[in-house]
Order: C-alpha cells, then sequence, then structure tokens
C-alpha cells in the first residue's frame, strides 16, 4: 500500500475545483527551501489529489521529489517511512558520510551487518540529516508524506530532527498531507518541527456544486440536473470521496426518484454498503489486504488458503476496492481498508491476522499480528513482540522499541511475573532513553510499588530519573531503597550513581565512599566490563581527592576493559 521513490515525470490531471489550493502550492513551490508545506483535511475530501499533483508540479520545476504513502497497518512498524525516503537517495551520500553515521543509517534501514552496539535514536536522527544534506547538494529535494498521520513514529522522530535543522541552502523540504481528527496524530511532531511562520497550510476544504458537477462528468460520464445536483451537495457537504458513493448509485438508475434511490447517510455507510454488497469471500479477501502492512495477491491467497481466492480477489477489483497487480494490493483510498477492516468481525479480524502472522519475516510485523490475533493475554505474543522490540533497539529506534516492550507487557499472561516486571522496567528504560520521562516514570512505578524480583532494578531507574530530571534527594532515596538487593551487578550501578552524583555536587568524601563500595561489589561479581567501570569511576573520585593511586585504578580500569 506504499508509493516509494523518486516522482515520475506523469503529470497528473488537474484536481477538480482545487485553483485556489493548487495556485498556493505553486507559489511555494517557487521557494520552499527552509520551509514545510501541509494539507490537511477530513477524510475522502481529495488531499491525495492534489498532493499527487502538487508533486507533479514540482518535478515539472526540475525537483527531485521522492514520496511516502504510509498505510494505517504500518504504523507500528521500525522505520518504514524513512527506507521509503531515504532508499531512492541513499547509495551516494552514505559514500560521503562519517563512518559512524554511515553505520547508523545502515543499521536503522537493515543495509548492513549489525553492530555489536546499537545505534541511538540521535545518531540515525544525525545521519539521516547527513544524508539529506549531502542529497540535497546533488538536486534540490522535495520528500513528499501522504497520510502522514499513519508514518511510523520512528521515522517521524529522525525526520522531524532533520527538518528542525535544515535551511534554506541545503535545498531540502517536505510536503505533508494529513487527515484532521485523527487519535493518535503521529504527523504533529513533524508539523511542529518548523516555526508557525514558515509553513504553509492548505485546508483541503468542500467541493463547489459546480466541481461536483465536473468530477461526476469526468469520472463517471454521469450528467444531472441542477435540483439533483443540489440535494447530493446537502447530502455529501461537498466530499468528493462521498459525492462519488453516491455517484455510483445513481449510475445504476439515474431516472429513479430521489426517494427510491438507495443513497447511504454518510460516508462510512456509503463505504459499509459497497463491502456488504460483496460476497463473503471478497469481504474476506479485502479484510486481510487491510490488515496487512505491504499486501500481494500471493500473500492474499496464501493467508486465505482456499481454492476461491483468486475469484474473490477479482471479484474485489472489479468493485473498485482495490487494484492487484505485480506489484502490489493498492487501495482506490484509505477510506476502504480502513472500511474493510471494520466491516469484519472482532474474530475474522483475529484470523486475518493469526494467518497472516505465520506468513511475513519482518519481526515487528509478524509480532503485531500475532498480538491481535489473539483475544487474551498470550506468552508466545508477547515473545513475539520481546523480541521485535530487541530488533527495534538494534536498529536504533528506542521509542518503537518502548511501545512494543509496553504491548509485551499488556500480552503477558497473569501469572508471570518475573516477565511483566522485567517487561514494564525495560519499557520504562527505553521510555526515558527515548525522552518520554513522564512515562518511563509511570511504567517504572507500576514495578517500584510491589515487591518481587525486579523491584530494586526498577528503583534504582525511577532514581536515575528523577536525578537527571531535577529529582536529587528523591533520587537518593530511591537509590537507598535499591541497595536492598542481593543483585551483585545492580549494587554496582546504584553505588556508582551515588558516586557520579556526588561528584557533580562537589561531596568528594562521599563519592570515594561510594566507589569504592562499588568496586569491592564488582571484584565480587567477577565480570571484568563491570569492574572496569567501577574502577573508573573510583579513579575519578580518587584524582579529585589527591590520592596518589588513582593513576593506578585508572590504568587497571582501561587495561579490564
Amino acid at each position: 500500500m506504499r508509493a516509494t521513490g523518486v516522482q515520475d515525470e506523469r503529470v497528473h490531471a488537474e484536481p477538480i475545483g482545487r485553483d485556489a489550493e493548487v495556485a498556493v502550492l505553486q507559489e511555494w513551490l517557487a521557494d520552499p527551501w527552509g520551509r514545510l508545506a501541509v494539507l490537511e483535511g477530513e477524510a475522502g475530501i481529495g488531499k491525495t489529489t492534489v498532493w499527487r499533483h502538487a508533486c507533479s508540479l514540482a518535478s515539472g520545476l526540475g525537483y527531485a521529489v521522492v514520496t511516502c504513502s504510509p498505510s494505517e497497518a504500518e504504523r507500528q512498524l521500525v522505520f518504514a517511512g524513512l527506507a521509503d525516503l531515504l532508499g531512492p537517495l541513499l547509495p551516494e551520500p552514505a559514500a560521503a558520510m562519517a563512518p559512524a553515521r554511515r553505520r547508523a543509517i545502515e543499521a536503522a534501514l537493515l543495509l548492513g551487518e549489525a553492530g555489536t552496539e546499537p545505534p541511538e535514536e540521535r545518531a540515525v536522527a544525525f545521519a539521516v540529516l547527513d544524508a539529506l544534506r549531502l542529497a540535497g547538494r546533488r538536486h534540490a529535494l522535495v520528500l513528499a508524506i501522504d497520510d502522514a498521520q499513519w508514518l511510523d513514529r520512528s521515522s517521524t522522530a529522525v525526520v522531524s530532527f532533520a527538518l528542525r535543522r535544515l535551511v534554506s541552502s541545503d535545498r531540502v523540504t517536505v510536503m505533508a498531507a494529513r487527515r484532521s481528527g485523527i487519535d493518535g496524530d503521529s504527523s504533529r511532531p513533524l508539523i511542529d518541527a518548523v516555526e508557525p511562520d514558515l509553513r504553509t497550510t492548505v485546508t483541503i476544504g468542500p467541493l463547489s456544486l459546480g466541481a461536483v458537477h465536473r468530477l461526476y462528468r469526468q469520472r463517471l460520464g454521469l450528467s444531472l440536473p441542477r435540483p439533483r445536483l443540489l440535494q447530493i451537495q446537502e447530502k455529501c457537504a461537498g466530499n468528493p470521496l462521498f459525492a462519488l458513493e453516491i455517484g455510483r448509485a445513481l449510475a445504476s438508475d439515474p431516472v429513479a426518484p430521489w426517494r427510491e434511490l438507495p443513497i447511504p447517510s454518510s460516508l462510512t455507510a456509503a463505504l459499509g454498503a459497497r463491502l456488504s454488497a460483496l460476497t463473503p469471500a471478497a469481504r474476506r479477501v479485502a479484510l486481510v489486504a487491510a490488515a496487512a502492512a505491504e499486501p500481494t495477491t500471493a500473500l492474499l491467497v496464501a493467508a486465505s488458503n482456499r481454492d476461491d481466492t483468486r475469484d474473490a480477489i477479482s471479484e474485489v477489483v472489479g468493485a473498485g476496492i482495490f487494484a492487484a497487480d505485480d506489484d502490489g494490493v493498492r487501495f482506490g483510498h484509505p477510506l476502504l481498508a480502513s472500511a474493510a477492516y471494520a466491516h469484519g468481525s472482532d474474530a475474522e479480524r483475529r484470523e486475518a491476522h493469526g494467518a497472516l502472522a505465520g506468513l511475513v519475516d519482518a519481526p515487528e510485523e509478524r509480532a503485531r499480528h500475532l498480538a491481535l490475533g489473539k483475544g487474551s493475554p498470550d506468552a508466545t505474543a508477547a515473545a513475539a513482540l520481546d523480541l521485535a522490540a530487541d530488533k527495534a533497539e538494534a536498529r536504533g529506534a528506542q521509542a518503537a522499541s518502548g511501545e512494543l516492550r509496553e504491548w509485551a507487557a499488556e500480552m503477558t499472561p497473569a501469572a508471570e511475573h518475573h516477565d511483566l516486571a522485567r517487561r514494564l522496567v525495560a519499557a520504562g528504560r527505553a521510555a526515558f532513553v527515548s525522552g518520554d520521562a513522564e512515562r518511563a516514570r509511570t511504567l517504572l512505578e507500576r514495578v517500584a510499588a510491589a515487591p518481587g524480583p525486579m523491584q530494586h532494578e526498577a528503583l534504582w531507574r525511577l532514581g536515575t530519573l528523577l536525578d537527571e530530571t531535577g529529582g536529587g534527594s528523591e533520587a537518593r532515596e530511591y537509590w537507598l531503597q535499591a541497595l536492598a538487593t542481593e543483585d551483585l551487578q545492580l549494587r554496582v550501578h546504584v553505588e556508582r550513581s551515588f558516586a557520579t552524583t556526588a561528584l557533580y555536587t562537589g561531596s568528594v568524601k562521599t563519592a570515594s565512599s561510594h566507589s569504592t563500595r562499588a568496586v569491592e561489589a564488582a571484584e565480587r561479581l567477577g565480570d571484568p566490563r563491570v569492574l572496569a567501570y567501577a574502577l573508573a569511576t573510583d579513579a575519578l573520585a580518587r584524582t579529585l581527592a589527591g590520592d596518589p593511586q588513582a593513576a593506578a585504578v585508572l590504568a587497571r580500569a582501561v587495561a579490564l576493559e
């Protein structure tokens, strides 16, 4: 369902009734650098039509246009949108990037061998910024994102980071189309990355009566008298998708009286009526296609596992709900995918996700289908979400990793107390690293509040969170509670936290006391890496205390590391 790649030279037909909106975009395209264009409006209002036309206008001006059209099913994936946007650009810029940043972007996009340490999301963001600047030197570049509300969170984070830092001389800009009124709209950080006075916002509003008339003639070959058009305009409120759905009903019997026509009461009802007219096999195929991130004919056949699947696909294509060819399956409108998914029962949706889970390769997509295919907590689904979180973290997508770990916690059976606590702590850690301290605290407090095997680690991490966000005295209280642990490695971490904070506040004697205890615990643990870090902290404390043994302690730490 994604369109990706450098925009071709094909010029789309000019949108009907959108002269004013097109004029604004033409003015923006005269000098778009360092600014952002946002096309927004309600579902079915024609944003994509205007967006496609703007892409063609940009291509006609000689800009390189790279497109990304994420679907609702892709919002849980990791760096899916980034792969669309950077994939066509990356080879040449990557060769000119610093090795560390090249490795970060290759890890994020699964283009190279995994390193021993996962990249931080910040490193990926800087690499994206470098890649875009280098690409802009070669060719003025427009990143065009349709349905930006579905862009995955990891891609949104790094593209927003780059957009905040791009200047006009970089010759890179973003044009995003977004649906208004969406819960969990992930496009907001992208919009907020640019100051309001540098944004060009184009609100796509209702079509005029004359535009609806032209739409019918061009798209349906339908010419209606003015009174009938006025009735339709009142019903659809100028929404072109709704108008077309009504037009299809009219075209089936254009001379019938209005009261006898099967006119739906809303756009949702209109799309539902089209799906209801399908056979059960065709509705099942449409549901599976809507549930999949990147549906293909082969995937639909395998997931359905029925002899009549190809006939059902032909029926859905004939009804104009989606198109299917060698490049994949593409819904005629994103709302048709949403309607196909919503039209199924809970059991049918779970069945579709369960079938897809055994057919997809990407860990995060497989985990998503496994989880959605279950009606209640399930250990297998939770473990798959854990694995997907590990993979996301290895790619530098800490925010996505945190979401997956939190989902894994939700899917953990109530009796598996240790796994639940472990997943909540891991989710809290990931949330903190990705910058969501409030969410991190909420998750960690759930574990810290009740006795259990992860309680002391949660207390230590809560203390660390508070120490880094200005709650020093409260942080030390959490660390004191954490020292009750029998886990020697955790004791080292807590003592080092005490020592480091004491050094920052100038309490060298207190720092030395804690760093010494950290080394003692590390010696008992017997892990050279943990001991190396404890010795390094102790060496710093000794240096500030004027201890002549500091150099020898540091040398031992370096040797161990």
